[in-house]
């Protein structure tokens, strides 16, 4: 019995030093985790405004995993910004293929329709957005904007109310309603949403257009 505990305790002090070994070794990770990696690097590149940067990880994230249907649909974005559309379409083809429900691939290909002055393909493409992710709040403000350049503002304010409720701190959402509303000739809804997006802007741009259109609401 009591060799039996010796045995057991043995094995475990050898089970927690290899752990602690492999630990202190580092994992071998495989391509698939170093290209979601690479792909991480590239969102927080492009978040910081480091769009060059953004598609470098974004490349090497393909080079390492092909099948990455994210990252085709993020350099795809990086492409639009570039005005490079043959080869964002190029990549947002790839995603679909790869994951036909992930629906950063509708939104940009959204906005690149839309760019191409193709307003009903793109409300297409960005209805598809919010369909497979209905929290998507970029999106119902872009297909917002796109109404608003069609004349539906009831759907432009439904889509825009609909962003505002997911996330109430965005500045430019209350901006673009205050503004339908102000061509609506509904100024006593007009004033709130632009006093409010001046209180929540720290963009002087975006601000001094609200000043401008409150004044015109008074």
């Amino acid at each position: 019995m009591a060799r039996r505990i010796v045995r057991i305790f043995v094995g475990a002090v050898s089970l927690v030093a290899a752990v602690l070994l492999l630990a202190a070794c580092g994992a071998e990770t495989t391509p698939e985790e170093e290209a979601a990696d690479a792909h991480r690097l590239g969102l927080q590149r492009q978040e910081q405004g480091n769009l060059q940067g953004a598609y470098e990880a974004y490349s090497h994230a393909l080079d390492l995993n092909p099948e990455l249907a994210e990252a085709y649909s993020d350099r795809a974005y990086v492409y639009y910004r570039y005005n490079r559309l043959e080869s964002a379409l190029e990549d947002l083809s790839r995603a679909l293929e790869l994951d036909p429900e992930i629906a950063s691939a509708y939104y940009h290909r959204g906005l690149i329709m839309a760019a191409q002055e193709l307003s009903d393909d793109a409300i297409l493409a960005l209805t598809r957005a919010v369909q497979l992710d209905p929290e998507y709040t970029d999106a119902y403000y872009q297909r917002a904007r796109l109404y608003f350049g069609l004349e539906e503002f009831e759907s432009v304010i439904a889509d825009l109310s609909t962003a505002i409720e997911l996330a109430p701190k965005t500045a430019r959402y209350y901006l673009l309603r205050g503004q339908v509303h102000l061509v609506m000739e509904e100024p006593e809804l007009a004033v709130p949403d632009l006093e409010y997006a001046i209180t929540l802007s720290e963009d002087d741009d975006l601000v001094t257009v609200a000043k401008q259109m409150l004044s015109m609401a008074r």
